[in-house]
């Protein structure tokens, strides 16, 4: 006898005998557990064990202390009740699906715990000598879906085909203390999607090739996602925030990293995602930036580079001037890097426009060829003026705030001057046929 419970033996599989109020062992081909019933059992699993038939056995509210031990599985394990899930030790409790083509765990239920557990993350359809999306599109490591009060605490995930923890619609839930290490495979260390009230609480990403943690929207609005405490992310982009198409839904009330100073933007032509990179210095802005405009396998339009008080803007050669002066509001500063940028720029708004220098080392405006101007003869405000300007003036400043041009070499085609199409280097734009097309600027400096 076992405190009142007859030790069974049996020949087949699987055999659960629950009597609430005592101990009971639970035996299986593999091994035993060993559960204590009450109201909400707490079971004990052993390695050898099948981690999925104690799931199976248990009931909802129940507790599985999963023993220090290597658990390999091959198909995903499927978390489908409201239970605590907790290793003996994260180091000691390895769940290894790497042969699974499919999730790693799946928790498709509200209301459950997982922790002190290293996730060896599916890889069944990964190939990578050839990683088609198509064969890994469902490796993930940890898939939470739909669901509602889900807690992951003191978990490693490494190696999964695609993303090592992926949250789909997903409430009022935590991560804390989190390591995901790809690997060098697709997916992010933590994607965060449609989802609302999370909280992630010390996390460490490295070897996710898009990037450490991302927050993102589809198909429903991604609001109060909250990240504290450790946020430490080796990837170029460390952290992304993203709008899908074609509704794009709101991302609203994100407590993003604190050490991240700078955002680079950009439109991902094709799939038209709107992806809002967050950098933490400087420097790193610059690099990223650099990337985006040389990329050899996508195409990125509107690329933007500022801090995260949005009141600085950072243009680099390759970048547009422009799409930093429609970004901008009045009072803001456009820094201009040395280089020569090729394009007709119309400041429309009270800002400073502000170069490294007006010498041919500094930063050149200029138009470089003859495709590439704005048609002539230019239109402004529904004038047709005779010359292509290279910059057009239509915003006054103010006596607090001047409209300044400064540390810039702006430069007209000198080969075209006289000729048919002619350049003209700085145009305050005349008014409206209202006005008669006259218009006064004031408060404007050019140093």
């Amino acid at each position: 006898m076992l405190n009142g419970v007859e030790r069974v033996r049996s020949t087949f599989s699987d055999l659960v005998i629950r009597t609430l109020g005592f101990a009971a062992v639970m035996l299986f081909a593999g091994g035993f557990f060993v559960a204590n019933f009450a109201e909400a059992a707490d079971i004990s699993v052993s390695e050898g064990s099948s981690i999925q038939d104690v799931i199976t056995a248990a009931t909802t509210g129940d507790t599985i202390t999963i023993g220090n031990g290597t658990y390999a599985i091959t198909e995903t394990l499927n978390i489908n009740k409201s239970l605590t899930l907790v290793g003996e030790s994260k180091e000691g409790v390895i769940v290894d699906a790497s042969a699974v083509d499919g999730y790693g765990i799946s928790i498709s239920t509200d209301g459950v715990i997982l922790e002190n557990i290293t996730l060896i993350g599916p890889r069944g359809g990964y190939n990578p000598e050839s990683p088609d999306w198509g064969n890994y599109k469902d490796n993930y490591g940890i898939k939470v879906s739909h669901v509602d009060d889900i807690h992951l605490r003191n978990l490693t995930v490494r190696g999964s085909g695609i993303s090592e923890i992926d949250l789909n619609t997903v409430t009022n839930s935590t991560v804390e203390n989190i390591e995901a290490d790809g690997q060098n495979t697709p997916g992010f260390g933590l994607m965060i999607l449609d989802s609302s009230n999370v909280t992630v609480t010390d996390i460490t990403t490295n070897g996710n090739d898009w990037g450490g943690a991302s927050v993102q929207t589809k198909n429903a609005a991604s609001d109060s996602v909250m990240f504290s405490g450790v946020f430490n992310a080796s990837e170029s982009n460390p952290f992304l925030i993203e709008k899908d198409p074609t509704a794009y839904p709101d991302i609203t009330n994100i407590q993003i990293p604190a050490d991240f100073g700078h955002i680079v933007y950009a439109l991902r032509e094709g799939d038209n995602y709107k992806q809002w990179f967050y950098q933490k210095t400087l420097a790193d802005a610059q690099s990223f930036a650099r990337g985006l405009v040389d990329s050899a396998t996508f195409t990125y339009s509107g690329i933007l580079a500022y801090d995260v008080a949005e009141q600085n803007y950072y243009v680099w050669e390759g970048m547009l001037i422009q799409n930093a002066i429609n970004a901008a509001t009045a009072g803001d500063t456009i820094n201009v890097a040395a280089g020569t940028y090729d394009e007709t720029i119309d400041i429309n708004k009270n800002v400073t426009l502000q170069g490294v220098g007006s010498g041919d080392g500094g930063t050149v405006i200029t138009r470089t060829s003859v495709t590439n101007p704005a048609p002539y003869p230019t239109q402004v405000d529904g004038l047709t003026y005779p010359y292509n300007p290279i910059v057009i003036v239509s915003a006054s400043g103010t006596a607090e705030s001047l409209l300044l041009l400064k540390d810039l070499q702006i430069r007209p085609r000198q080969d075209l001057i006289g000729a048919a199409r002619q350049y003209t280097a700085i145009l305050f734009g005349p008014g409206d046929a209202g006005s008669g097309y006259t218009a006064s600027y004031s408060y404007v400096e050019l140093n």
